[in-house]
C-alpha cells in the first residue's frame, strides 16, 4: 500500500505540474493576444488621425503615418513597455530606410530607455540597428567597435548557434566595410564551414554569407571568385525565400550588374529582363525599384547598340519618378544623365 501511495502522490505531483505549465501557457497566449490587440489598435487610431477623410488613397501619404505612429508612440503603451520599446526599434528601423539617421538614433535611444531588461534576441536588435545607423551615417570605425564591445561582453554560451552566426556574421560585415578584405574574407569562409554541418537549417544566412564573399571578392578584382559566390548566393536565395522574392531578385540584379561590368551584356540584358518582369508582376510599373530595373535595362541597351528600346526603358523610369515625386532626388537625375547619353 505504500507503494501504491508513492505512486498516486507521484502521479498527483505530475498532474499538477503539467496543470501548471498548461496555465502558465495559457496566461502567456492571453497577454500576447491582448498585446496583439493593443498594438492593432494603436495602428488603426495612427491610420484614423492620418486620414480624418476616410480617403486614405488620396491623402495618407506612408511618411505622414509614420510620422504620427512616432507622435502618438510618446504616450502609448506606458504599461506595456516590451511592447513600447520593441515598436520603437522598429519605427527606428523604417525612418533608417528611409534616410533619416537623426530621428532613427533618437528612437533608438528611446528605446534602450525603456526601464525593462533587454532579452538577448532585443540586444541582438538594438545592436543591429545600431550598427546600420552608423554605417548610414558614414562611422564606420564606430560600427566596427560597437560590434566588437558587444561581442567581447557576451559569454558565447548566452547566444543561441544562430545568435552566435548571426552575430559572426555582422564582425565579418562591418570589418568588410573598414576595408580589412582579408579578415573579413577569413571571417566569412570559417562562418561558411560552420554553416555547411547544417545545410537546410540556415539557408538564409548561408545566401548572405555567400552574397558578402561575392562583393569582398569583386573589391578585390577575383571577378571569377564573385561570380561564383553570387551564384551560390542566389542559388540560396531562391531555396529559402522563392524566386520572385526581393531578396532572390537583387541577388540576380547584382549577378547581371557584374556581367555587365565585365562587358557580357547578353547575359546581363536576360538577367536584367528577368528582374524587370518579376517587378512588374509583383510591384507594377509605379513602383521605384521597377523603375530601377527599367534604368538598368536600358544601360544594357545602350551598350548593346538598341536605343530606341533603351529610350523606351529611361523615359518609363522618368515617368514613374515623377509620378512618385522623386522628380527632384539624385536617382531621377542619374536617369535623366543616361538619356541624355542617347543623344
Amino acid at each position: 500500500s505504500l507503494v501504491m501511495l508513492v505512486a498516486v502522490a507521484g502521479l498527483m505531483l505530475m498532474l499538477f505540474n503539467r496543470t501548471a505549465a498548461l496555465q502558465a501557457a495559457l496566461d502567456s497566449t492571453r497577454q500576447e493576444q491582448q498585446r496583439v490587440e493593443q498594438v492593432t489598435e494603436f495602428l488603426v487610431d495612427v491610420f484614423k488621425l492620418t486620414d480624418p477623410l476616410g480617403q486614405s488613397a488620396q491623402f495618407a501619404q506612408v511618411k505622414d503615418v509614420i510620422n504620427e505612429a512616432r507622435i502618438q508612440l510618446t504616450s502609448a503603451f506606458q504599461d506595456d513597455l516590451i511592447t513600447r520599446r520593441k515598436l520603437l526599434i522598429t519605427l527606428a528601423d523604417i525612418y533608417l530606410n528611409m534616410s533619416d539617421s537623426g530621428r532613427a538614433q533618437e528612437l533608438l535611444n528611446q528605446a534602450e530607455d525603456v526601464p525593462e531588461p533587454l532579452s538577448l534576441s532585443e540586444q541582438l536588435n538594438l545592436l543591429n540597428t545600431q550598427v546600420a545607423i552608423f554605417i548610414e551615417t558614414g562611422e564606420l570605425q564606430q560600427a566596427e567597435r560597437h560590434v566588437n564591445e558587444f561581442k567581447a561582453n557576451r559569454p558565447l554560451q548566452s547566444l543561441s548557434l544562430k545568435q552566435h552566426y548571426q552575430l559572426d556574421f555582422l564582425v565579418a560585415h562591418v570589418a568588410y566595410l573598414n576595408g580589412h578584405y582579408q579578415s573579413a574574407t577569413s571571417q566569412l569562409n570559417r562562418l561558411q564551414t560552420q554553416l555547411a554541418a547544417t545545410p537546410k537549417q540556415f539557408q538564409d544566412l548561408q545566401a548572405q554569407v555567400y552574397q558578402l564573399l561575392g562583393t569582398v571578392a569583386w573589391k578585390q578584382g577575383q571577378l571569377k571568385r564573385a561570380q561564383d559566390y553570387y551564384s551560390l548566393a542566389h542559388r540560396f536565395f531562391i531555396l529559402q525565400y522563392g524566386e520572385l522574392d526581393n531578396r532572390s531578385l537583387k541577388s540576380l540584379s547584382t549577378i547581371a550588374v557584374l556581367d555587365y561590368s565585365q562587358g557580357h551584356y547578353d547575359a546581363a540584358l536576360n538577367n536584367f529582363q528577368a528582374v524587370l518582369t518579376a517587378r512588374q508582376q509583383q510591384l507594377g510599373e509605379q513602383h521605384k525599384l521597377t523603375a530601377d530595373a527599367h534604368n538598368r535595362l536600358a544601360a544594357v541597351n545602350f551598350e548593346l547598340g538598341q536605343l530606341d528600346q533603351a529610350d523606351g526603358h529611361y523615359s518609363v523610369a522618368l515617368q514613374t519618378y515623377e509620378n512618385l515625386q522623386l522628380d527632384r532626388s539624385l536617382v531621377y537625375a542619374r536617369v535623366l544623365n543616361n538619356r541624355a547619353l542617347l543623344w
